[in-house]
């Protein structure tokens, strides 16, 4: 097939589908001497070929060029040649390509409405190139603005472009009341990628044409535009009214910044309880192994051949049979990262930017992928790990609340005054009454893990960080992030002391929903109460540990703990 018959089936082939599209399984079935060189051109327009191009391909494609009588097949070899040649070289195609662009203006018309993504990129370089090389800037402006009438939906990315052309005030006043309508436009249709896109391509440049706040409004009308369009989604309504009011906020406009809080809040109560939760599907041999590790940590726990406070210290262990772990006191922090990195190269995690962890609270905007990570492993341990092991020995031991009040009441650190509040909550406990004994032992942690401070650095005063000059007892939060504390607890329990009672971005927080009622009685459960009982034997048990008072001994046969 000689290059004239070959060149008016590609002509036909990229009127179809796009010059610039993949066409390339097509045209590897034209038989055609040169079909490497063809298809090596194809894929580099594309970006699909990360080396470098081979000089028989560029001198192939300069043969093609002066040899093609088409227009679309002309301005393609013109573009891979002007992206592949030396500047000297360069320098010579475009300005040849500069010429024979505005020499067939009136019939590139055709190829503006059926090939938009060639002609894109026809003026991308002239923008980027031939303006740089000073080849026929004034009709390449003139062309760029009467492009831009016509296609304003370009105009975001030619106008930033288009920049070292706005040599004048009257350039730079076009250019920016184009784009200011468009923008416009998209706000009031919610398109908010493009707006956002733009607001990224502003920040690489210390002077731009449009300013910062007027970006900034636009893109929170066009989430808030959106919210409208949410066809009564819970996830899209809360995902944009945050956004549009964290952009309010930035903006200091406090009013409207409280319309779209208000949004937010009446999204967060629509009656789709379950919208917000992820379903973590496993496959059918992960679910086995599961149910099978449950499984041993019932047996553990059911052991009547060990005794009872031996049963309760082990909620607080390491258990490995056969070199395997079988149980945990919480999830691990490296677990947690694994999952973090997992999370950091899903596409559909990075999409997804907002997560609501209970009726009041919203984490968004940002990497938020440790919140979900923790909050995937933390839920995930309490299902397959605490539960099961607090459930079994309920079941199995009568007398099981009597005898964790025994192994509390010997840790060295808990007073007998700290006691008659653990008693009273207990008594609660086992009565089903949960909302009584979480209000009464929420803050036994504080009070126990504040004595573990004060023991560990002399005093349970600080200066405050605001003002060196006023001391006052430290919070949970100070106490937590202590490192003498973190050693004690381990980082492992510290941190899931963290998400359990004191996290602004966990599901928990159960100091907090406590101490500020944050949510409604629901959240005072018999499961939530449970996850208490296993913390305060976990933080009673590692102090035991640090001060040497004996609290178990080691399973039979070879198990470790």
């Amino acid at each position: 097939m000689e290059f004239s018959e070959f060149e008016v089936l590609l002509e036909n082939m990229c009127r179809e589908q796009g010059t610039l599209s993949y066409f390339v399984p097509n045209l590897a079935n034209i038989e055609y001497q040169e079909i490497k060189n063809e298809l090596a051109i194809q894929d580099y327009l594309l970006d699909f070929i990360q080396i470098p191009i081979n000089e028989s391909t560029i001198t192939y494609a300069e043969i093609c060029l002066n040899n093609s009588k088409l227009i679309r097949t002309k301005l393609r070899y013109y573009l891979f040649l002007i992206k592949n040649l030396d500047k000297r070289k360069k320098y010579e195609w475009a300005k040849q390509f500069t010429d024979f662009f505005f020499e067939h203006i009136d019939e590139l018309s055709q190829i503006e409405t059926d090939d938009t993504d060639l002609l894109t990129q026809c003026l991308s370089t002239l923008l980027e190139t031939c303006v740089q090389m000073s080849l026929r800037v004034d009709d390449i402006w003139n062309f760029l603005n009467q492009y831009l009438v016509r296609n304003p939906n370009c105009v975001y990315y030619h106008a930033i472009q288009s920049l070292s052309l706005l040599t004048t005030e009257e350039k730079k006043r076009n250019i920016r009341d184009l784009t200011e309508q468009q923008l416009s436009h998209d706000a009031e249709k919610g398109n908010y990628i493009p707006i956002e896109n733009l607001m990224e391509e502003r920040s690489k440049y210390k002077s731009f044409f449009i300013e910062k706040d007027l970006l900034q409004r636009r893109l929170a009308e066009a989430y808030i535009n959106r919210t409208k369009n949410a066809e009564n989604s819970a996830i899209i309504g809360i995902t944009f009214s945050q956004k549009a009011a964290s952009i309010y906020k930035q903006l200091g406009d406090k009013e409207l910044e409280n319309s779209c809080l208000a949004d937010l809040g009446e999204f967060m109560e629509m009656d789709s309880p379950d919208w917000h939760e992820s379903v973590i599907e496993f496959s059918p041999q992960e679910n086995s192994a599961i149910k099978e590790n449950v499984q041993i940590i019932q047996e553990i726990f059911a052991d009547s051949s060990i005794p009872i406070h031996q049963r309760i210290s082990f909620l607080a262990k390491y258990i490995n049979e056969s070199s395997k772990t079988i149980y945990t006191p919480t999830a691990l922090t490296n677990s947690i990262e694994d999952v973090q990195r997992s999370f950091n190269s899903s596409v559909y995690m990075q999409l997804v930017s907002v997560m609501t962890l209970d009726q009041d609270k919203v984490v968004a905007n940002g990497n938020n992928s440790l919140i979900k990570a923790k909050e995937l492993a933390y839920s995930l341990h309490i299902e397959t790990a605490i539960i099961p092991a607090i459930s079994t020995l309920e079941t199995s031991q009568a007398d099981f609340i009597e005898k964790v009040i025994e192994s509390i009441s010997s840790c060295p650190l808990i007073t007998q005054d700290e006691m008659n509040f653990i008693t009273s909550a207990f008594k609660d406990y086992e009565s089903g009454r949960w909302i009584p004994f979480i209000c009464v032992i929420t803050p036994s942690f504080e009070s126990i893990l504040r004595k573990l401070y004060n023991t560990l650095e002399g005093t349970h005063i600080q200066a405050k960080s605001t003002d060196n000059l006023i001391h006052s007892t430290v919070n949970l939060t100070q106490i937590l992030n202590n490192k003498k504390v973190r050693e004690v607890l381990s980082e492992d329990i510290a941190s899931y002391l963290e998400y359990l009672l004191n996290s602004e971005t966990s599901a928990e927080n159960i100091r907090n929903n406590v101490a500020h009622r944050l949510t409604p009685s629901s959240f005072y459960s018999q499961g939530r109460s449970r996850l208490l009982l296993h913390a305060l034997i976990l933080v009673s048990e590692r102090i035991k540990t640090k001060f040497n008072v004996e609290t178990s001994a080691s399973r039979p046969e070879n198990n470790q703990y």
